[in-house]
């Protein structure tokens, strides 16, 4: 809901942009431009919505190493340490590019072990009681060895070893401390919850936008009316 939110927030300010003083333009052409406003501006100008706090829903959350980062779970899962696979074997790796690499930072994109190793570094730094790491064994290939971060960056003594035939060992997890911050809210996010607590949580939680209206014509009569007031004041 939040990156729906965050969807809208990116077509309304594209709006915005294309209606300015009340132009319009063909269909074909907006497409085009929205098109080139997602991938050239608005793909590093917003931000992924990091969702609702979710620790009392009685669930498992699958993520990426990348959306974990500055989460915390009680325990985490982290499989498929095959090396080779993480870290990659094809990091650094040159790319062939379609603009020239001088024009920009190419060597970013292309990956480094570094960068791996802080990837690793943040997967395993998630859990707050219990971190499992799991790897595999191909049928037939016995070349799949664990991930060589596994003891160069943590060490072979602070690693259990438990076989896929034994279970893992019980660990005793807590629920987090309930959150004692004292919360203010204004009167006008009161007024708000009071009329109604879903377009509270909407507006408030997920970042929607709230809605123009109807007699601005959604926004476009509104645009005319200042692109004709700044043709009298010039």
């Amino acid at each position: 809901m939040g990156n729906i939110a965050s969807f809208g927030r990116v077509l309304s300010d594209f709006e915005s942009s294309q209606n300015y003083g009340g132009k319009t333009g063909d269909i074909f052409r907006m497409f085009r431009d929205l098109h080139w406003y997602l991938f050239l501006y608005a793909y590093w100008r917003y931000e992924e919505s990091a969702g609702e706090q979710d620790s009392s829903v009685d669930a498992v959350r699958l993520s990426t190493v990348h959306q974990a980062k500055g989460l915390e779970w009680p325990v985490v899962f982290v499989p498929a340490l095959i090396d080779g696979k993480f870290p990659s074997s094809r990091i650094g790796e040159m790319k062939n590019w379609l603009i020239p690499r001088e024009l920009f930072p190419a060597l970013r994109y292309e990956g480094n072990r570094e960068a791996e190793r802080q990837l690793f570094y943040i997967a395993i730094t998630r859990a707050r009681d219990l971190v499992c790491m799991s790897w595999y064994e191909e049928e037939g290939d016995s070349g799949m060895q664990p991930s060589q971060f596994i003891e160069n960056e943590i060490g072979r003594d602070m690693v259990i070893p438990h076989p896929y035939l034994r279970p893992v060992q019980a660990v005793s997890c807590h629920a987090p401390e309930p959150d004692a911050e004292l919360h203010s809210f204004s009167a006008k996010d009161l007024i708000l919850f009071q009329q109604c607590p879903y377009r509270y949580r909407l507006n408030k939680e997920w970042g929607f936008l709230p809605g123009l209206s109807p007699d601005l014509g959604f926004g476009k009569a509104f645009h005319f009316c200042q692109g004709e007031i700044s043709k009298f004041s010039n």
